[in-house]
């Protein structure tokens, strides 16, 4: 399981979910052997056991690693091959380092799917629950100077409705006119100040539409259009 796009509480927990269960796992070996190992070389067998040759493949955006060889085991077998009673000791947990590749994909697909439910693309409330000392810095020449609704911008956040993002129009629109004196931006402000919802894990950057409408949300995974019905601004074209 890959721990990206900012820990987020969902990965965090399954991955200690599953060290959980290789620590059982190795519990449960250790029990049953005559000759006590300790701790720590547990630890750096199962560590080693880990490394594989595996097929790599993305699905939107995760990484997904499915193991094939048991590389580490190899080189383990390799430095205990002339000591068989060493490498029938160190054997299982060896192998234990290996399928737990298994353990770690199947339960990194689990948060993949749960992930998405407890925090949703569709709703706004993801990437902005939270304002800290919130300002609207103008990112463009010639806009006009507004400042942020704290009063009512969460109840209206909570109102806003996913929208489609017409990309190659505003590609349009913010590149061929880029030396128009007189060409209007469409997301020419930008809030800081904003924080996602607890434990998501989203760093976001949060543009506001000139009209004051609607927002953009640009991530590492991907870009989100959302809008309102009432402006989130307060200035002389938004009271």
């Amino acid at each position: 399981m890959n721990i990206n796009y900012t820990s987020n509480i969902i990965e965090i927990f399954f991955l200690l979910l599953s060290w959980g269960i290789v620590a059982y796992l190795a519990y449960r070996i250790q029990k049953k052997q005559t000759e006590k190992i300790k701790v720590w070389k547990i630890f750096v067998i199962i560590y080693i056991g880990l490394f594989c040759f595996s097929f790599n493949y993305t699905v939107d955006t995760e990484l997904i690693r499915i193991p094939l060889l048991p590389l580490g085991v190899w080189i383990l077998y390799f430095i205990w091959r002339k000591d068989q009673t060493k490498w029938e000791k160190y054997r299982r947990f060896a192998w234990l380092g290996f399928w737990s590749n298994l353990i770690f994909l199947t339960l990194g697909t689990v948060a993949m799917f749960v992930y998405p439910v407890m925090y949703a693309n569709d709703n706004p409330s993801t990437f902005i629950s939270k304002l800290d000392d919130p300002t609207i810095l103008s990112i463009y020449m010639n806009v006009e100077e507004v400042e942020l609704d704290e009063q009512n911008f969460l109840a209206t956040l909570a109102k806003m409705k996913p929208a489609h993002i017409y990309s190659d129009k505003w590609y349009r629109e913010a590149f061929e006119g880029y030396e128009n004196p007189d060409k209007q931006e469409r997301f020419p402000y930008l809030l800081e100040g904003a924080k996602g919802k607890w434990g998501s894990g989203v760093n976001s950057a949060i543009y506001i539409e000139k009209d004051g409408k609607g927002i953009y949300v640009a991530t590492s995974k991907g870009h989100y259009y959302f809008r309102s019905e009432v402006s989130l601004l307060v200035g002389e074209k938004n009271e």
